[in-house]
This record gives structure tokens, C-alpha cells and sequence, in this order.
């Protein structure tokens, strides 16, 4: 996965969740609000996997990509959680090609605008790497967690962190190639 599509989903979930937290505004007080959403696309471009190939070997990648969020909401809270699943191939020009399936784990709350936003990302996603006959010759598997914490300092309302915003962040990213 690369970090621009984990940045884009980051971003995303944000978003949809402050989205949230505003079209919930007014709910009746002492009750929870709870909405599930889901999306799905279909996945298609040129992509490198250089965590394990060499990073110039680019390929055409197919695939889909499902994500279920739910968003619950209560007169004090926010919380958003999501699972996507990717799965997707990668066929390379020596007809060498990788099949994957990466699923993400995304939850994001936060008890008001003016208070603490915390979210929090792990992703595992195991791949195969085959040869141009078909057979398994390497694996590949990766493994990602990432934490924010933020605080809306200049209360514009925004949850997406900003300069000064972000109290705590880290992003964790291991793999293993054999």
C-alpha cells in the first residue's frame, strides 16, 4: 500500500467523520446515532510494490476495494470505525505478477471539536509474488500502525490536523520479504 493512498484514507476518514459529528448536530440529546456506510471501487492503474521488488518495476494493478464504516454519535462523542479490504494483482511487463489482500482497521473520535481528536490505523497486507509460469517464488508482508492525536486549537471546527494541531503522531511500517 503506499503511503498516499494511506494518507488519501486518512484524510478521508476524517473527513467523512467530521462530516458526521456536523449532520448530527441537534440530534436529540442522551441518544445515540448510529449510521453505517460503505463503499466500494474498483481499482485499476500503474503501481510499484518496492517494498520487496525493485523499486522501478512498475506494473498494472486490478483489484477492489471495500470499506465499511459505521459512525456512532451520542450527545457527547464521535466515533467512527472503519474496515477496508483491498484485493488486488499487480502483473509486471516479464509476466512475473503479485496477488494480495490488505485489510485496514481505521478508528477516529473525538468528545467535541474543541477537544481531542484521536485516530488511530493498522493495516496488514500479506502478498504473493509469482513467476511468469504461475508459480509462488516470494512473499512479502506488511504491516502498518499509525496513531493522531490532535487538538483544534484554532477551534475552526476542521479535522483534519493542522500546523500545531497534532500533539501526537506516529506511523509504524515493517515488512518482511522471502
Amino acid at each position: 500500500m503506499s503511503r498516499s493512498a494511506l494518507v488519501r484514507r486518512v484524510r478521508w476518514c476524517g473527513a467523512v467523520a467530521g462530516a458526521a459529528l456536523l449532520g448530527f448536530a441537534g440530534a436529540a440529546q442522551a441518544r445515540a446515532v448510529q449510521e453505517s456506510i460503505e463503499f466500494h471501487e474498483t481499482l485499476s492503474g500503474t503501481t510499484a510494490l518496492p517494498e520487496c521488488l525493485p523499486a522501478d518495476l512498475i506494473g498494472v494493478m486490478s483489484g477492489t476495494e471495500d470499506t465499511f464504516l459505521t459512525i456512532l454519535e451520542t450527545d457527547a462523542t464521535i466515533q467512527a470505525r472503519a474496515t477496508t479490504r483491498l484485493n488486488y494483482r499487480v502483473d509486471f511487463p516479464d509476466g512475473s505478477f503479485v496477488i494480495a489482500t490488505a485489510t485496514e482497521h481505521f478508528t477516529i473520535s473525538t468528545r467535541r471539536s474543541d477537544n481531542p481528536l484521536v485516530s488511530t490505523t493498522t493495516i496488514v497486507e500479506p502478498r504473493t509474488i509469482y513467476d511468469a509460469a504461475g508459480n509462488p517464488i516470494g512473499t512479502a508482508f506488511l504491516h502498518f500502525h499509525g496513531h493522531i492525536t490532535a487538538f483544534d486549537t484554532n477551534h475552526n471546527g476542521t479535522f483534519e490536523p493542522e500546523l500545531g494541531e497534532v500533539t501526537t503522531n506516529f506511523d509504524q511500517l515493517k515488512f518482511t520479504c522471502h
